[in-house]
């Protein structure tokens, strides 16, 4: 069995769990406990660990396969942290940090943002837009050419909310001299970890472009309009075609960006796959409710949660702006020699298991 073979597999074990303990739509109609259920079949099934090399009780998989997990969270607008966690655990895991089950915060979430460590070992800072500030999250700050991760209970600083989409909380969070519970390095910097969650965050948003794409070519064949489904028309088909294209562009460019961080770093690759996702986003977004109409802005509708996800998703992890100037600059910084080639993935993959 090749490795893509085992990914698409991995994949879609994933989408029957989600489909069959989270399904949106039993959810906007007020299914009782469905987050402690879904996040202990998560947890059997090692897929919060999934990223985590063997050696520290994950799974050991590669990005590619990882991402395929992801991307099934995204086609069922999944409102649990479960791509901050995986990648929690895999930075973790190489830091030699020992993560207890449950779900897992990360942070920063802005590349502008960075944390501090005191030669006496607590934390300072800012930390923006911050997904997931319910319980542990791991911090991640540099100190030279490494990068120590800490884990630290959120409500141990200075928590403001700022707002709470589709079922997934945000703050910004202040820390001032805060003690970690553990702490450990890795040689890496903070771009690293930066760039690892935006493939991750590109590949759940291209998963959530395919269920929109999907949903939108259907509906336009069963509504009918003028006595024929409104698929014939050539507006309706010139949209479907947009988002088509929208959604290959950011499955292709997240796989591109998977396959290279099994080989490195991979800020080019992440930087491209984030701002082309970022920017799918806000098309498809509107593209679909285009093709719904009314209907898909009314709460009872499924469809606005898969939008408002995808439109939150933007900030996470380096928005497409950011990334943008980060491009931008490694362009003017290059002169144009061999940039191609890096952002359209110029590498050999090669599979490395796990953290």
């Amino acid at each position: 069995m090749t490795a893509t073979d085992v990914s698409a597999q991995i994949g879609e074990t994933a989408h029957r769990m989600f489909a069959d303990l989270a399904d949106p739509q039993s959810i906007i109609a007020g299914r009782e406990g469905w987050r402690e259920e879904l996040w202990s079949a998560i947890e059997d099934a090692l897929l919060s660990r999934a990223w985590a090399c063997e050696a520290m009780g994950g799974a050991g998989l590669g990005s590619r396969t990882v991402g395929a997990i992801a991307a099934a969270a995204g086609s069922h607008a999944l409102a649990v942290p479960l791509v901050e966690t995986m990648t929690a655990h895999h930075w973790a895991a190489r830091a030699g940090i020992e993560l207890a089950d449950g779900i897992i915060g990360l942070a920063p979430s802005r590349m502008s943002d960075r944390l501090t460590i005191s030669s006496a070992g607590k934390l300072s800072g800012n930390a923006r837009n911050v997904p997931c500030v319910d319980g542990p999250m791991l911090v991640v700050t540099e100190q030279g050419d490494r990068v120590a991760c800490a884990l630290i209970d959120a409500v141990q600083g200075d928590v403001v909310r700022v707002r709470s989409g589709a079922g997934v909380s945000r703050a910004d969070v202040r820390l001032r001299d805060l003690e970690p519970q553990a702490m450990g390095y890795v040689e890496a910097s903070q771009r690293d970890v930066m760039a690892s969650a935006a493939a991750m965050r590109a590949a759940q948003m291209g998963g959530a472009l395919r269920w929109l794409l999907d949903a939108a070519v259907t509906y336009a064949g069963e509504r009918r309009a003028f006595g024929r489904p409104i698929a014939k028309f050539q507006a309706i088909q010139h949209h479907l075609a947009r988002l088509a294209g929208e959604t290959c562009a950011t499955e292709v460019a997240s796989a591109v960006a998977l396959d290279a961080l099994d080989c490195g770093p991979a800020h080019m690759e992440a930087a491209a796959a984030k701002v082309r996702a970022d920017d799918a986003a806000t098309e498809g977004a509107a593209i679909a409710h285009q093709v719904f109409g009314a209907i898909g802005f009314t709460a009872e509708h499924v469809l606005q949660r898969y939008t408002r996800q995808l439109l939150a998703w933007r900030d996470d992890f380096g928005s497409g702006s950011e990334w943008a100037v980060f491009l931008g600059n490694a362009a003017a910084a290059s002169t144009g020699r061999g940039f191609w080639h890096h952002v359209a993935g110029g590498h050999q993959p090669r599979t490395r298991a796990g953290g």
